[in-house]
């Protein structure tokens, strides 16, 4: 059996690599996930079950803090552990697969520092087994059992209750009054963690401060209703409220929200806290599955002007600044990889928990479709100055198409007679006529001075006549024609 089992696996992994091999170096790539999957021994597996609330988003931890050389991840889906992402890493370059599978199609996302997998706009298909594999030194696996709930008001006592992360949720007991006889009784989780009991006889209340993701955050009513205030991810999951006295029970299919943000590159992007700092309070905002914030205040200083911000990860230098009174993390000429999550943490004296949210940051490039033969114009809002060296270049190499410097312009002979450059010393925008299909790829844009790189990207590609209709009364403009 278990070589059958193999033998699947391997067969449908070369058929993955036949149609993606261009995602690898060389041969010895391939061989390496070959033994990833049939070789080798490996550490124990560890399982965890994770309920989600249809259409919210769920991350895969590795729990790494990054990929180093000669790292693979794989991650599979189903009882045949269908390979749905690889990423591997090899002379501190990376490369990985997303599959295109319609199951999955524009639903994941990978870290390409630390491999996990978030999967966005769950669907009950999504439900079922995850497998983890990590080779390196040595090979270790980790299993997730995804639990897709649909999204319904009451079903068979169990009741889906749905907040956004950093709001109260009340989950009600159905006893308009509470009769002496009663004892209520909270519990959380498949393992029944007790949370909060209410011994009406003894007018005796007790809460569990004992749990940390509870602590000062649960409080009861008269009636026995429970709120958990502040609510964060880790608080998703199902609640059961029981009441001795007449036997009777009811259980909450609670779903945390966290809030999604979706950005064009180049643009500037805020992460609201949703609160306000006080002085001397503890600031912290991190970025993935990285365990070092990007950046953190140990005593803040209130202020009205935003705060420029040192940061550990090269990918933030000179983009981040955080609002002087709330803490909010501003990131300007944000790029793809400033896509994923980010997590901010504020604490002091005068909070009883910890302040803790998360988002979900989508970070794509501009596309504009075209017809063959047509013209495109590829328009910016970067304030052009004196002094400013502008640069577009175009595909993978990066091929110069026009230079403005201090007055001089300098035009690649592949585009001669084919631009028109009345905006570029304006805001940077260029028109490309005569489109063909050698020009159906990534253009970029750069102006530079000493003090900073700005830039923009775009996707040009082939459309029919009725795409491009619709996408210029999305921009609220005609193509040039």
């Amino acid at each position: 059996m278990e070589n059958q089992r193999n033998s699947r696996i391997l067969n449908q992994l070369h058929k993955s690599f036949v149609l993606h091999s261009r995602l690898y170096e060389n041969t010895q790539m391939i061989i390496l996930l070959y033994l990833l999957l049939l070789g080798g021994v490996c550490n124990a597996e560890t399982e965890e079950t994770m309920p989600v609330m249809e259409g919210d988003s769920v991350i895969l931890h590795t729990n790494l803090s990054e990929i180093l050389n000669d790292d693979t991840i794989l991650w599979g889906f189903g009882p045949k552990e269908s390979v749905i992402s690889t990423i591997t890493r090899k002379n501190d370059l990376t490369s990985f697969f997303v599959t295109e599978e319609v199951t999955f199609a524009g639903r994941l996302q990978v870290d390409q520092q630390t491999g996990s997998l978030t999967i966005r706009n769950t669907r009950k298909i999504h439900s079922g087994q995850y497998k983890l594999t990590i080779s390196s030194k040595k090979t270790t696996s980790r299993i997730f059992h995804l639990n897709i709930f649909d999204v319904v008001g009451e079903t068979d006592g169990v009741k889906s209750v749905s907040v956004n992360e950093g709001e109260s949720v009340i989950l009600q007991n159905d006893a308009a009054e509470l009769q002496k006889d009663d004892l209520v009784i909270w519990r959380f989780g498949d393992k029944g963690i007790l949370l909060a009991k209410i011994d009406v006889g003894t007018d005796n209340h007790s809460l569990n401060d004992a749990d940390e993701r509870f602590r000062n955050r649960l409080k009861l009513d008269q009636t026995g209703s429970l709120t958990i205030t502040n609510a964060r991810t880790e608080h998703a999951g199902l609640y059961e409220v029981q009441i001795r006295g007449r036997g009777s029970s009811k259980q909450f299919l609670v779903s945390v929200r966290a809030e999604i943000v979706s950005e064009m590159e180049g643009r500037t992007v805020a992460l609201r806290t949703g609160t306000k700092l006080q002085h001397g309070e503890e600031i912290k905002w991190w970025f993935g599955d990285d365990h070092n914030p990007i950046t953190q205040f140990s005593r803040w200083t209130v202020t009205d002007d935003d705060i420029n911000c040192d940061v550990t990860d090269e990918r933030f230098r000179s983009k981040v600044q955080l609002g002087g009174r709330t803490g909010d993390l501003i990131i300007s000429y944000i790029r793809t990889i400033h896509s994923g999550v980010y997590r901010v943490q504020i604490s002091g004296k005068t909070r009883k928990t910890k302040y803790k949210k998360k988002f979900f940051v989508t970070v794509n490039v501009m596309k504009v479709p075209v017809m063959v033969g047509k013209s495109v114009t590829l328009k910016t809002d970067i304030e052009i100055k004196e002094g400013d060296l502008i640069l577009w270049t175009f595909g993978v190499k990066n091929g110069l198409i026009v230079k403005a410097e201090s007055g001089k312009t300098t035009i690649s002979e592949s585009f001669r007679g084919r631009l028109e450059l009345n905006e570029l010393l304006i805001n940077g925008s260029l028109t490309i006529t005569n489109i063909t299909d050698a020009d159906f790829e990534h253009f970029q844009l750069q102006v530079l001075n000493s003090k900073r790189n700005r830039f923009r990207r775009f996707n040009v590609i082939k459309a029919s006549e009725e795409e491009c209709e619709i996408y210029d009364e999305q921009q609220g403009m005609s193509s040039p024609q």
